[in-house]
């Protein structure tokens, strides 16, 4: 045997019984563990009890199975599975069912591909009125995050529409149930019964904690009556911070808005150019645009109920439901404007970068390619210093308030069932739309030398410097967010009402037919 053989033979011995040892240590408490229950499988066992969502899984099931039509539904265990802000999130995970959001938060629902215009939404089988969001935008789709998932032990999606429901939706129908505390205290078999969270969550960006608390009371009076009571309160802090180049200018026609011109002595591509070339075709992003937006939102719904069942036959619920919503959006949009520099013949480009790959051939007027970077010096003159940095402040307040509630009456006696129920809908919106715009101060005296700066977009991300020339060799850069530069050259203030109402009564009568 070779010294090589040796070696590998001993290094064979020294894995298996690195192995054996450490599968022994694997298996030894295995070995104790099957010991321990053997033991204790000696011992009588009076009663196991393994909690779980079957129930909540039937109910689902069994839903669908006895409605009438197509439907798609899911209970409060569902519901409280998910750590899901309210109850168009929990909705997202139905079938055929899309959520939209807004600010990061789900706002309202598409049923099979048609908008949230198109669903029609109730509560306890009742209209749900909600206002526009803070754009003043569709306004006939239900705003769920009105509606947190603790208040609702059911929800309902309806694909397709039926005599019973108030009016139908072209998509479908959302239908929300609160809780009924007679059927809750059986279900739970407990006369009393509270839960409450409280949690919070930590926003790095704007440095703000978000609390959130909510409480659930269910009390079951006597056999024949029951009360219940729900309240979710939260605070919402969020900032989005954006950064996009924009509108991507590609020019088909002549003249000086049509072309670029470089003089001798502008850097292209790394090299200085020794000669002037005229009427160059280069497409070129028109600027940056840097938005800062900060969302204030204080959001509270209360709701609660009463059921009596005189006998076996009658069921009268009253219930209530009162939603209302605070919120503040304060956002900064900061417009830079390069398209005055490569676009003009004033001979303020110093350098560029040029994809020359990017050429098209195939337009009308050829494209020579696509400007990627570029960097000028001495911008002046009132109107492309306007264009330079425009800034928009906006401020828009909302305020919505929602309600929502009636008396519903239900009789049943063999293979009949009769019906009645009043509702009323109720929701107000105050919406104040405040915008002041500014742009760079061309007769600051800081701005005598003109306006230097740069753009890039070679990373991806667009970045764009400016710097203030006084004239007598002193560079300052203008920032963003420093208004000292800027003047201020309009304002607009709107504030719009919204209010809506809704009264509706409901009697139906059903006779169960017989297979056969």
């Amino acid at each position: 045997m070779t010294d090589l053989d040796k070696m590998t033979a001993a290094n064979k011995l020294k894995t298996l019984l690195l192995t054996t040892a450490f599968s022994t240590t694997l298996l030894a408490p295995a070995a104790a563990y099957a010991q321990d229950a053997n033991t204790d499988a000696a011992e009588e066992v009076e009663e196991i009890i393994v909690t779980g969502i079957r129930a909540s899984l039937i109910s689902a099931a069994a839903i669908k199975r006895n409605a009438d039509q197509m439907v798609d539904a899911i209970s409060a265990e569902d519901i409280g599975m998910f750590s899901d802000n309210n109850i168009g999130e929990a909705l997202s995970r139905v079938p055929g069912v899309l959520l939209e959001r807004d600010a990061g938060e789900g706002y309202r629902i598409s049923i099979r591909g048609l908008g949230p215009n198109f669903v029609r939404t109730t509560l306890n089988g009742r209209t749900a009125l909600s206002g526009s969001n803070s754009e003043g935008g569709g306004a006939r789709g239900f705003s769920l995050n009105m509606i947190p998932s603790e208040v609702i032990t059911k929800a309902t999606v309806s694909k397709s529409t039926q005599a019973k429901e108030l009016e139908g939706g072209m998509a479908g129908v959302l239908d929300m149930t609160t809780n009924r505390p007679i059927d809750f205290a059986n279900k739970q078999d407990e006369d009393f019964y509270v839960s409450g969270s409280l949690r919070g969550t930590y926003n790095e960006l704007n440095e703000k904690f978000q609390p959130r608390g909510s409480i659930f009371l269910n009390k079951r009076l006597s056999d024949k009556v029951g009360i219940f009571i729900a309240a979710v309160v939260e605070k919402t802090d969020r900032q989005d911070n954006l950064s996009e180049s924009q509108n991507l200018r590609i020019r088909e026609g002549t003249g000086g808005s049509a072309r670029t011109d470089l003089e001798a002595g502008v850097v292209l591509n790394g090299e200085t150019l020794l000669a002037d070339i005229d009427d160059l075709k280069f497409a070129h992003f028109h600027g940056v645009r840097a938005q800062v937006q900060e969302i204030a939102r204080t959001r509270e719904t209360f709701t609660g109920g009463l059921q009596f069942q005189p006998n076996d036959n009658l069921d009268i619920n009253v219930d209530w439901t009162h939603g209302r919503e605070d919120e503040t959006r304060y956002d900064v949009r900061f417009w830079q404007d390069t398209n005055e520099v490569v676009r003009s013949d004033e001979g303020n480009l110093t350098a560029l970068t040029v994809n020359f790959d990017d050429a098209d051939d195939s337009r009308s007027i050829p494209i020579d390619g696509v400007v990627t970077s570029h960097s000028w010096e001495g911008v002046t003159g009132r109107q492309r210093l306007d264009n330079f940095v425009n800034i928009i402040n906006r401020r828009i307040p909302r305020s919505q308030r929602i309600n929502v509630g009636g008396l519903n009456v239900e009789w049943e006696k063999d293979l009949w069932t009769v019906e009645a129920d009043i509702g009323l809908a109720h929701q107000k919106t105050i919406r104040t739309y405040g915008r002041i715009r500014a742009a760079l101060d061309h007769n600051d005296s800081r701005l005598d030398g003109g306006v230097n700066g740069t753009f890039d977009i070679t990373s991806g991300f667009p970045i764009v410097t400016l710097e203030a020339d006084d004239g007598a060799g002193t560079l300052t850069p203008i920032l963003p967010g420093d208004e000292s530069w800027l003047r201020f050259n309009g304002s607009d203030n709107t504030i719009t009402t919204e209010t809506g109402q809704d009264v509706s009564g409901r009697f139906d009568v059903t006779r169960e037919v017989e297979h056969g």
